[in-house]
């Protein structure tokens, strides 16, 4: 019953966690011992996903993810944890996801940017993280890293090393992720042997955050 569980939920965490006596004192999450809270927050956004009008929908969740990060500390909620939950597919998926990153496109911050390569990545792959950061890498690096992830997951690190090259090549120098770039580049370069790079890439490390 998706509606009862958005109700309950949404109780749970908007009122009997926030009730404090005159001297501060309540329950929070960490007291619930034996509670995996963060089984119970993707149960609520799941709830949350399907009661929401799919016109509606995209904008809502965003907002109630937002408002998730201050209840409880650690991660931040995601939308595989949605999917994950229930062996049942997302309703209207890919709608939702089309929805979805368009968006997070037009959302600014760290935990948008994380939301919208995450959404790319599930509806697209690794052609579509790809495809994000070549187009917007110097506005979303970590693009990069995700792309490097995914390629290194399928055993291509022949394009992880002339990705991560590109990407060398692309974005300012001295910007601190570059550094995990180069780790990149020489994760690859030691595959396939290819010395030269791997020394250039030690140094560009280095040299960015010695």
């Amino acid at each position: 019953n998706f509606s009862l569980a958005r109700n309950a939920y949404q109780k749970l965490f908007e009122e009997a966690l926030q009730l404090e006596d005159d001297y501060g004192r309540g329950v929070r999450p960490e007291d619930l011992t034996g509670v995996d809270v963060g089984e119970s927050q993707a149960r609520y956004l799941r709830a949350v996903y399907e009661t929401e009008p799919p016109e509606t929908r995209p904008r809502t969740l965003l907002e109630r993810m937002q408002l998730t990060r201050t209840w409880f500390s650690g991660p931040r909620p995601m939308l595989n944890d949605l999917i994950q939950i229930s062996p049942a597919p997302l309703p209207d998926q890919d709608r939702f996801f089309a929805d979805w990153i368009a968006l997070l496109r037009k959302e600014k911050g760290d935990e948008a940017d994380a939301w919208l390569r995450e959404a790319i990545r599930l509806a697209h792959g690794t052609h579509g993280l790809g495809e994000l950061a070549l187009a917007e890498g110097r506005k979303r690096p970590r693009a990069y890293l995700d792309w490097f992830t995914a390629l290194k997951a399928e055993g291509k690190y022949r394009d992880v090393f002339a990705a991560a090259q590109t990407a060398l090549k692309t974005l300012p120098a001295k910007l601190p992720i570059r550094a995990a770039i180069a780790d990149h580049l020489c994760a690859a370069a030691t595959r396939l042997e290819e010395v030269e790079a791997l020394r250039a890439g030690r140094w560009e490390a280095f040299s960015v955050a010695p």
